[in-house]
């Protein structure tokens, strides 16, 4: 279901924060090749739930946000804003999609060990998110 792609993909893009840290290079599943960083990719997967006489009510999915930088504080830096801007507001609606609410699951970091602090860092942030139909 794209409503979870517009949704976040709009919540994210209107942030001034994450905007202006990404140059606006925010990405729904896939990267333009030679994208400089720092920039997003995020990805979504969503379920239809809450049937009420076989209509949906509920849609509840995952989002996972990957923050990509060269260095690993710029990273981390970039996840913060992204977790601040997915506080959204209960039933707030961004571009056209209702979004009951963003709880953040798990951020970790994703490094190579053998690229000794040369190459891209990547910080990954979990959300779990409730649309309305």
């Amino acid at each position: 279901m794209k409503n979870a792609g517009i949704a976040t993909y709009s919540i994210l893009k209107n942030d001034s924060d994450v905007n202006s840290a990404v140059g606006g290079r925010i990405f729904n599943e896939r990267v333009l090749q030679g994208t400089q960083p720092p920039f997003i990719c995020f990805h979504t997967s969503m379920i239809p739930v809450n049937a009420d006489m076989g209509n949906v009510q509920t849609v509840v999915g995952t989002v996972q946000v990957n923050v990509y930088a060269t260095d690993t504080d710029t990273a981390q830096d970039i996840a913060e804003y992204v977790r601040l801007a997915m506080q959204v507001d209960p039933l707030s609606v961004h571009n056209g999609v209702t979004v009951q609410s963003v709880l953040m699951d798990a951020q970790f970091s994703q490094t190579d060990d053998r690229a000794y602090e040369e190459g891209l860092f990547c910080e990954i942030l979990s959300f779990t998110i409730y649309l309305g139909v």
